[in-house]
């Protein structure tokens, strides 16, 4: 069914033809995503087995090493720094935006979005729970407020951007994919423009589209309509800037009538989606994928090894002899066990011989060792990164080698946290525009403490252009107790004891026993609390005192604490002007 273009769906059909072009334009980068993909999880995974095996998989190598030096766990950090804003209100801010990103575990979407950036692109879309796949599996909001935002991953192959475009900032329209329930769908009358549309794209059997995608890897078969539990449509939102608006078209753009739906964005202007990319390409939105890049590579280097293998298969030995002379000597030898003892009669050097043939070629080795350096060279040095081997025959050339390495992470990291960041103030916003909302927080003191905090529309200090929000690059690499004992014992070395002398001059001092309760705890130290103890507190020296080497009082008790010349002990010190002096009696009040 093609629509007829009239001046009432003019718009709706014209922008169907556009998707369904920008829907062409993103296939190449679909098919290439599905391949290198392929070959990311291997031969043997779900219904992309292949005859030609993968003894070298070096993009799940290069995964595996990347993926925890570059995923993030968002945390953001908010500061006043316009007009009327408070500090303390941000940090509060901070706090109500920090526990809807850990409601919806956004730690683990940044592992998959990471992951998904070097093969390409990965897509997010921000917005309320109301416009979001996990509102309608929850309509009732049971578990997903439709008031709340949500941040959800779209597959490249659902994506679509506008194709005329050189900037994402230009595009003229954005969008993806998406399936519904049927039934769902036709219980939203507030929803459509026209319900009866709805309902003919499911008497239609409209299904999702029936292109290879990456989640037909998991699949076996391919699945029939009627081998789904739930009837579903496939639709494609998209973001109009130029109307301010949400709409939506059916799955297939040629079927389009008229837009089944219009939606005012109550969002940020900049839109919902944000891409994020770790090597941009010049006048193209799209960006270059580093799989894509030593793809190649990978392929020569499995040629190389799977023929390393055949030949390896073919290698044996064998024992010749001569017929005429010890036929019945080879016979015996053949068949004996090892360490037999065996009479033969013929002479072993000249009648019978050991050859060797097949084998791996040398030059395979020399081959495959050149590739794999190539590989690493272009991949970012990940034996550097990962720690794998030396790479150089000296510490210093190795630390200037992980040092150009981790410029080129540090690079990523950037584009990673400027993606965070822009999702974060989305959230950001969201939850500034809500003015219904209130949240109980948690604030952490530390050492285990944590205060009940709220958040209210009523606290509101100054306006949402006045914060600065952004994502801090401090979840980059887990912060373990380890790193965090080693940063406090770097921290007491390099900084707190060259300062004693300075501390001891303004009448200050680090509290020993507090030292060696935080160390203890982050090194996980057992009854660490046990090994400091108190000791008595010794008196001041008196004038008789000084100089000696001990003090003997009146019990005969001589104290020595071995660090030098003897301190007065804690007991009072009974001279005989003091036992005088107490022994004497009070003087009577005068008359």
């Amino acid at each position: 069914m093609v629509a007829i273009e009239t001046s009432r769906n003019r718009s709706a059909v014209r922008l169907a033809r556009a998707v369904a072009f920008a829907n062409q334009c993103m296939d190449p980068f679909r098919k290439d995503r599905l391949l290198y993909i392929q070959q990311f999880a291997g031969s043997s995974y779900g219904s992309s087995k292949t005859e030609k095996r993968q003894p070298l998989n070096n993009l799940y190598s290069l995964a595996q090493t990347m993926l925890p030096m570059l995923s993030i766990d968002p945390t953001p950090m908010i500061d006043s720094q316009g007009e009327g804003a408070s500090q303390p209100f941000a940090r509060l801010f901070a706090m109500a935006v920090s526990q809807i990103c850990e409601e919806q575990w956004l730690g683990e979407l940044y592992d998959t979005l990471v992951l998904d950036a070097l093969f390409g692109a990965a897509v997010t879309y921000t917005a309320l729970a109301a416009g979001t796949i996990s509102w309608q599996d929850d309509p009732e909001g049971q578990y997903v407020s439709p008031d709340l935002p949500r941040v959800e991953q779209i597959s490249l192959d659902d994506y679509l951007p506008d194709p005329h475009s050189r900037r994402r900032t230009a595009y003229t329209f954005e969008g993806h994919k998406y399936r519904l329930s049927l039934d769902w769908a036709m219980s939203q009358k507030d929803l459509w423009t026209d319900r009866k549309l709805i309902e003919q794209l499911g008497r239609a059997g409209e299904s999702p589209s029936s292109s290879t995608s990456v989640a037909d890897m998991s699949k076996a078969h391919r699945p029939r309509a009627d081998d789904r539990w739930l009837d579903e449509i496939e639709l494609i939102a998209l973001w109009v800037p130029s109307m301010g608006a949400i709409v939506t078209l059916p799955g297939k753009p040629e079927q389009t009538q008229q837009y089944l739906s219009v939606s005012k964005w109550e969002g940020p202007e900049e839109g919902p989606y944000d891409v994020l990319s770790l090597m941009p390409v010049p006048d193209n939105a799209m960006p270059a994928s580093l799989m894509g890049q030593i793809a190649d590579l990978h392929e020569v280097q499995n040629v190389l090894a799977r023929k390393a293998r055949r030949q390896a298969e073919r290698q044996k030995d064998i024992v010749v002899y001569q017929r005429a002379k010890a036929e019945a000597d080879a016979g015996r030898i053949r068949d004996a066990g090892d360490g037999d003892v065996v009479g033969v009669d013929s002479v072993p050097n000249q009648d019978f011989a050991q050859y060797s043939f097949g084998g791996v070629n040398e030059s395979m080795y020399k081959a495959l060792g050149y590739f794999d350096a190539k590989f690493n060279e272009m991949s970012g040095n990940p034996d550097a990164l990962g720690g794998m081997a030396p790479q150089s025959k000296t510490l210093g050339q190795d630390q200037l080698l992980y040092s150009n390495a981790g410029a080129k992470v540090g690079f990523w990291r950037r584009r990673i946290l400027g993606h965070a960041t822009r999702v974060l103030r989305k959230l950001a916003w969201f939850l500034w525009t809500d003015q219904d909302r209130s949240m109980e927080l948690q604030q952490d003191l530390g050492g285990g403490l944590k205060v009940a905090r709220m958040w209210t529309p009523e606290q509101r200090v100054g306006q949402f252009g006045s914060y600065s929000i952004s994502a801090t690059p401090y979840g980059i690499q887990s912060d373990t107790p380890e790193r965090r004992y080693q940063r406090t014992v770097a921290w007491l070395t390099e900084v707190i004891i060259p300062l004693f002398p300075a501390m001891q001059a303004q009448g200050m001092a680090p509290d020993a026993a507090k030292i060696a309760e935080v160390t203890g705890d982050l090194g996980d130290i057992p009854r660490a609390n046990e090994i400091i103890v108190m000791l008595p507190p010794a008196p001041p020296m008196g004038p008789q005192g000084q100089g000696q080497t001990s003090q003997t009082i009146r019990n005969q008790t001589t104290v020595n604490n071995g660090r030098g010349p003897a301190r007065p002990a804690a007991q009072p010190q009974f001279s005989q002007q003091t036992a005088a002096n107490d022994l004497a009696p009070e003087p009577l009040p005068l008359a």
